[in-house]
């Protein structure tokens, strides 16, 4: 036969204003944690607010640049135009 203890626990009885106070310091626990995550999800959705912003910015930076960049080009085009058609009346004209 083996030797085992057996331990039987039962709780302590506790009084009412005890049990009140146990149950403040939950609730007081409850209400930490439910504003530590309030305040993790106004966090979260400032850094994606943020974030979007900054995605606009640069989506409007780079469309600022193709309009400059498509401007530069039919500038460079028509002077090649006119470099073309001087060549052509320069060589007419020999």
């Amino acid at each position: 036969m083996r030797d085992t203890f057996k331990y039987k626990l039962e709780p302590e009885p506790i009084s009412q204003e005890q049990q009140r106070l146990l149950d403040l310091a939950e609730e007081e626990e409850n209400k930490r944690r439910e504003h530590e995550a309030k305040m993790a999800q106004k966090k979260l959705e400032e850094e994606r607010a943020r974030i979007k912003y900054e995605q606009q910015q640069l989506i409007a930076k780079q469309e600022q640049n193709t309009a400059r960049l498509e401007v530069y080009l039919k500038t460079m085009n028509l002077s090649l135009h006119r470099v073309s058609l001087n060549l052509t009346d320069l060589c007419a004209d020999r």
